[in-house]
């Protein structure tokens, strides 16, 4: 019975092991998409015009941002921003936002957390789960 147990167990951390690098390559794979993104971009001021009405996951009112921004070819973009806000009584309230020279209509508001905070947590969770296994395989090596 003991045997089956530290075979499960092996399996389990086994599949540790492969999320973990799994995470961690999407996330290297997503720093680098931003860090092109970041390369290719450049800031403008934004102002809210509307909002899109949406529910939460409680079933609330929310609301996305529709921002329009001036591109430097002189032409005025819209986006629906990824922020999600629960009144609608911000028009006229004005973001940083960042747009691809090539793509201005592929814009999003800037600010470091609004566009890295989704890849670090990505890392963190990759480098716990990682950790996690290396300290869980060094223990089975110091009881044998």
């Amino acid at each position: 019975m003991k045997e089956i147990d530290k075979q499960i167990t092996s399996v389990f951390k086994s599949i540790e092991l492969v999320l973990g690098i799994s995470l961690f390559c999407f996330a290297l794979w997503k720093s680098y998409t931003i860090s092109e993104f970041m390369l290719y971009s450049k800031s403008a001021d934004g102002v809210v015009v509307d909002f899109v009405e949406s529910t939460d996951g409680d079933g609330d009112a929310a609301y996305y941002p529709v921002i329009e921004f001036e591109a430097s070819d002189q032409l005025i973009y819209q986006f629906e921003a990824s922020i999600l806000v629960y009144e609608d009584d911000g028009e006229g309230q004005y973001y940083s936002v960042r747009y691809l020279i090539t793509d201005p209509s592929n814009a999003k508001v800037n600010g470091f957390w609004r566009i890295w905070g989704y890849t670090i947590a990505l890392f963190v969770i990759a480098l716990v789960i990682i950790l996690h296994y290396l300290f869980a395989k060094k223990s089975m090596f110091e009881e044998r």
